[in-house]
């Protein structure tokens, strides 16, 4: 993929909940070909920039376009990927991935094709008429990256989709995501993946945004550089994850945070 088209550009952005500032002057841009991590601590504003990305969240100041046009609303060209699943119980796996297709004014024949292929594409194939309530927590998490997907985003958003997993379906569904990534066809053309885990960060992200917290803060953005697949226990992962836990937990880090 080219790594020269800007997708998402954020621009000076700040957001305020009342009196409580949480994002101050975030610029960053997503671009084709690349997997971004947001890299924070709590209060570093990772979810509320991943939502001020996707257009669910409209900034206090800056703004936020979508290949040079500023949002007014919603993003049109990226899908979320959500930690707690967020599927409606109600509903069957296909009518899940359905939902956003709906939306969008998909024809039903339409609407059910597009929904299966993205079912089988993450290994449901089969559980199209089951409820979420059926589903172990890392297939209900499939049905959210088959929503996601269906959608054929050009920016893929995923706050924190692996943490509310065990760690062995976590490994499993990573490695998933870049066995999809690394297919010519896929048309998702870049990732932006909120995270707390240094490690995972270090396995996913082509680039890693590290965040500062009270406001949350861009306090560095560190190229990744590291072929795939990536073993943990290179000497090269090993530096990397260190030098960012350096700039997360070390002394200058809580400076910074105190400041």
């Amino acid at each position: 993929m080219s790594r020269s088209a800007v997708l998402v550009s954020v621009e000076h952005v700040g957001k305020r909940f009342d009196t409580l500032r949480v994002l101050d002057d975030v610029s960053l841009d997503l671009r084709e070909g690349e997997i971004v991590a947001l890299l924070g601590r709590s209060g570093s504003g990772k979810s509320t920039l991943l939502r001020t990305i996707a257009g669910l969240t409209a900034p206090t100041t800056g703004r936020v376009r979508y290949r040079g046009t500023e949002l007014t609303g919603a993003n049109p060209g990226t899908a979320m990927v959500f930690q707690t699943f967020a599927l409606m119980p109600w509903l069957t796996v296909q009518d899940n991935v359905e939902l956003g297709l709906a939306a969008r004014g998909v024809p039903p024949a339409r609407r059910r094709e597009r929904a299966l292929a993205a079912i089988g594409l993450i290994g449901l194939g089969g559980f199209e008429s089951a409820y979420p309530r059926e589903l172990s927590g890392g297939m209900r998490q499939r049905v959210g990256f088959a929503r996601a997907l269906v959608l054929e985003p050009d920016v893929l958003l995923m706050d924190e989709p692996f943490s509310a997993l065990d760690v062995l379906t976590a490994e499993h569904l990573r490695g998933e995501l870049m066995a999809l990534w690394q297919q010519e066809d896929f048309p998702t053309r870049a990732v932006c993946i909120v995270t707390h885990d240094i490690e995972e960060a270090v396995l996913l992200a082509d680039r890693v945004v590290v965040l500062g917290a009270n406001p949350g803060h861009v306090r560095a953005e560190v190229a990744v550089g590291l072929a795939r697949p990536r073993d943990r226990r290179a000497p090269e992962f090993a530096a990397l994850a260190d030098r960012l836990r350096g700039l997360l937990t070390g002394p200058f880090a809580e400076i910074v945070e105190r400041a």
